[in-house]
């Protein structure tokens, strides 16, 4: 029996091979310019399907916001993982892709933001709350219309951390499976952040 290799005009139309990413760091706009451009990359690159390992214990407010929005608006399929904690303005940028996944052991935090006073003086402190405001109100916002967190736990998020396990985030709709971040054999695997 004879084996038969696809025509070139088949090879064309096979679908480009997705783009494995990881990425372990604090959400900033220094990981931020690394994130979109990893990802615009693999749009530009034939509309590769981007998936993403995310560990990070948070970061600036803003930025976890920013990451939300660029993910939920991106047209290129997009799946985030957390394979050990994503969280507080990581959880938030995490929300904004479509599949998202966590290990059977991983765990998200999320928090009221928060800001130190120190070498503040009044006015400063007025316009810095006016930020932390907005920064709490945009965050939970998003965290409101993509989760179905009980209101008992909502209670526990006003005053302290909220931890969740990976079966409780999904039993919350923060998560869409509990599977492993496993690139095939051979797959090319970024580092957003290399060493």
């Amino acid at each position: 029996m004879e084996t038969e290799f696809p025509s070139a005009s088949e090879t064309k139309s096979l679908p480009a091979p997705p783009i494995y990413a990881v990425m372990a760091g604090e959400i900033n706009q220094f990981t931020l310019h690394r994130l979109f451009h990893v990802i615009t990359t693999a749009a530009q690159n034939d509309g590769r399907a981007v998936h993403l390992l995310l560990q990070s214990t948070g970061g600036a407010p803003q930025d976890g916001v920013a990451l939300y929005n660029f993910l939920k608006g991106f047209p290129i399929a997009t799946t985030v993982y957390n394979v050990g904690t994503v969280s507080s303005a990581a959880t938030t940028g995490y929300l904004g892709a479509p599949i998202r996944i966590a290990s059977k052991y991983a765990s998200f935090m999320i928090h009221r933001p928060y800001a130190s006073p120190q070498f503040l003086n009044p006015e400063r402190m007025q316009a810095q709350l006016a930020g932390l405001v907005i920064d709490d109100d945009r965050t939970e916002a998003i965290m409101r219309a993509e989760t179905k967190i009980p209101a008992e736990r909502w209670e526990t998020h006003k005053s302290a951390d909220l931890w969740l396990t990976a079966q409780e985030a999904k039993d919350f709709g923060l998560v869409t499976e509990i599977a492993e971040f496993a690139p095939p054999a051979r797959s090319l695997v970024l580092n957003v952040l290399p060493g």
